[in-house]
């Protein structure tokens, strides 16, 4: 149990005697502000630029936080003029923002090529450290190849040629965008295919060495389909081993899809293994999902109707039932235009966090944003600005900036990473990363704290 010391009436000398003989927690900033202890004031800016590709710009879209606290995030190239994307980028740091010198070259790593695939949308760790990306083929030798790619690199972010053929798997499918791993160390892969005018989406397993897992899907493959899906936006592991797909239908309609360990779908989830929603009857979008320790699932996307853009949470029962419980009949939505969530987190005590941009009307340009509900899906007004703060990235004449990522670290700080540039100068694009502090107290100085508190 815990008390404010100034509610039993001590002063602050015997305030400060009681947290010497009963002992402190520490304040930092408030929850929802810049974390000035990392970086430049909670800002980390990071260039990369490739001699020869001088309109390969580096998009991040993936992040995560090892176990020893060093933050690795990686992206793809892409080349303005073309469109599309090519080779790869990693940039690992340590836990103060740092620059990780011992990983590729002065912590960065870039693959480049008009023939090299182009990984970096999605990654998972290993255990012994190696990296496992995902993307695709784009352009090989200017015919475009229609394949998902998986590649594996060392801790030290050199490629691991022991896996698939010299480093590199190969899977059924167009577009590969999420990958996870399951206790057993295989390999999970979602992605996406339009073959003859029939689109699916993709999921599925690799063998630790990159083969395919022909124990999984319904045709021994390794890989199953859901027709007339357009995209997988995340795939995960749930603790029973069964296998969680979230994305979309072509027609702009949520899916949720649970497979049985064999890639089988689950009849105990939704109709048939499967659950389609459109949020309040609207064309929907899914862009992130995360599962909770009690097996419900936290979806984040956006609706469109008519002129209107709102962003959404919405939260499903384990069994694939809409959790009424939470926002409006299991539904939590922005006002029209503000937010643009891509990531979702769940912390440890269940709150629920959305990292992705929204327009800042200060600079009157795109910033990064995280918007943070309580457990049952109301704005936590003890974070930020009302639950919904907005960080600008002011730096080299800035007018545009995109958060692609989010991730939480043990103690509750939240990092986000992204890129920023200018659309009116042929300046590269640099990556961002910003950690902002979640509500862990410290107080080095008890006595010069506002708020006292006792064990």
């Amino acid at each position: 149990m815990k008390c404010k010391i100034n509610d039993i009436g001590l002063t602050p000398v015997l305030a400060f005697l009681a947290l010497l003989f009963f002992g402190a927690t520490t304040i930092t900033a408030a929850p929802g502000d810049l974390d000035s202890t990392f970086g430049q004031g909670g800002r980390v800016f990071t260039n990369i630029a490739v001699p020869g590709y001088a309109y390969f710009y580096p998009n991040t879209e993936s992040m995560l936080v090892q176990p020893d606290g060093k933050i690795l995030v990686c992206g793809r190239f892409w080349e303005d003029g073309v469109s599309d994307w090519y080779g790869t980028i990693m940039v690992r740091y340590m836990p103060d923002g740092t620059l990780d010198t011992s990983f590729g070259t002065n912590g960065k790593v870039a693959v480049t090529g008009y023939s090299t695939p182009a990984v970096g949308a999605d990654m998972a760790l290993q255990p012994d450290g190696k990296i496992l990306l995902i993307g695709q083929h784009v352009v090989a030798q200017g015919v475009i190849v229609q394949e998902v790619v998986v590649q594996r690199y060392s801790s030290a972010g050199v490629r691991d040629t022991t896996f698939g053929n010299n480093g590199t798997a190969v899977v059924r499918g167009v577009v590969g965008n999420s990958i996870t791993l399951q206790p057993d160390g295989k390999i999970l892969g979602g992605g996406w295919e339009y073959a003859l005018g029939n689109p699916a989406i993709v999921v599925f397993r690799l063998n630790t060495d990159g083969s395919m897992d022909n124990t999984f899907g319904t045709t021994g493959t390794g890989v199953t389909t859901i027709s007339n899906g357009y995209d997988s936006s995340k795939v995960l592991v749930q603790p029973d081993g069964k296998i969680l797909l979230v994305g979309m239908l072509s027609r702009a309609t949520i899916l949720l899809a649970r497979y049985n360990p064999d890639g089988s779908l689950d009849s105990s989830f939704g109709t048939g293994g499967r659950v389609t929603h459109r949020i309040n009857d609207h064309d929907s979008d899914s862009h992130g999902a995360a599962l909770q320790p009690d097996g419900k699932i936290v979806v984040i996307g956006r609706t469109y109707s008519n002129s209107e853009i709102r962003s959404f949470f919405a939260r499903y029962n384990a069994n694939g039932s809409l959790d009424t419980g939470f926002g409006a009949n299991g539904i939590f939505s922005m006002e029209s235009g503000f937010f643009e969530a891509n990531t979702a987190l769940v912390q440890s005590d269940g709150k629920i966090i959305a990292t992705g941009n929204a327009y800042d009307g200060a600079s009157g340009h795109n910033a990064f944003a995280i918007v943070r509900l309580t457990s049952n899906g109301s704005l936590d007004s003890s974070f930020g600005a009302g639950g919904r703060p907005v960080f600008p990235i002011n730096a080299g004449g800035t007018n545009y900036a995109y958060a692609s990522d989010g991730a939480l670290q043990p103690d509750g700080k939240i990092l986000v990473t992204g890129y920023f540039g200018n659309y009116y100068t042929d300046s590269h694009e640099t990556i961002a990363l910003i950690r902002v502090d979640g509500g862990q107290r410290s107080c080095p100085n008890p006595i010069d704290c506002n708020e006292f508190f006792v064990r």
